[in-house]
């Protein structure tokens, strides 16, 4: 009987350590910026921290990279009505570099009505990467 516990336990604790290891990122991009310090933080060092970008875009002197998330209230999860009711908030990061090298970091948080106008004004001929 001893032995059964043992086993099941062992067999528990595998399962439960591997549904805590993921290999997409996880963003907490209000938290995250915290990590980047312009003029000392690489790309390579951002991409370790954020993950690939989910726009990037060209500058005359660099490039930019946009990071985003959406954050549904628990009203706007609801299946079937939560398009109705709730709201959405989306975090917004902007980075921008040069010689691969961090120059500076922009941190937003936009409704639903102000990021649709974002994404309009500023994404509008860029292909998502």
């Amino acid at each position: 009987m001893y032995s059964v516990r043992r086993l099941f336990l062992i067999v528990f604790v595998g399962i439960m350590l591997a549904a805590c290891s993921s290999t997409t990122y996880v963003r907490h991009l209000a938290s995250d910026a915290s990590l980047i310090i312009p003029l000392q933080t690489t790309s390579k060092e951002v991409l370790n921290y954020l993950g690939p970008p989910d726009y990037q875009l060209k500058l005359a002197d660099g490039r930019e990279w946009i990071y985003f998330q959406g954050n549904k209230s628990l009203l706007r999860k609801t299946p079937y009505i939560g398009y109705r009711f709730g709201r959405e908030d989306y975090n917004l990061l902007e980075i921008f570099l040069k010689n691969s090298v961090v120059q500076s970091r922009v941190y937003r948080l936009f409704n639903e009505r102000q990021f649709k106008q974002f994404k309009k004004n500023k994404l509008k001929a860029v292909e998502k990467k």
